[in-house]
């Protein structure tokens, strides 16, 4: 029955992950596109956008999709050594 649950967890998460075209945005080009309008929304809520990253981030690397190792570099990028 875990395996089932386990199972289906991971197509819960990746079927739409590549059905949308998702992994565009997990890219150096998708990454530096919205650059700008990561920093604005960082200006306006950081707290949030930190949170927002972080959760994304651990659900990019918990299921191993495409885009773990940029996230990884954006994220010193984008939020610095603090």
């Amino acid at each position: 029955m875990k395996k089932l649950a386990t199972l289906l967890l991971l197509a819960v998460v990746l079927v739409p992950f590549f059905a949308f075209d998702l992994h565009q945005y997990l890219s150096l080009e998708g990454m530096r596109s919205s650059l700008g309008e990561f920093e604005s929304a960082r200006q306006a809520s950081p707290l949030m956008v930190a949170l927002i990253f972080g959760f994304s981030y651990v659900l990019v690397t918990a299921f191993s999709l495409p885009g773990a190792a940029v996230m990884t570099l954006a994220s010193g990028a984008l939020f610095g050594l603090v």
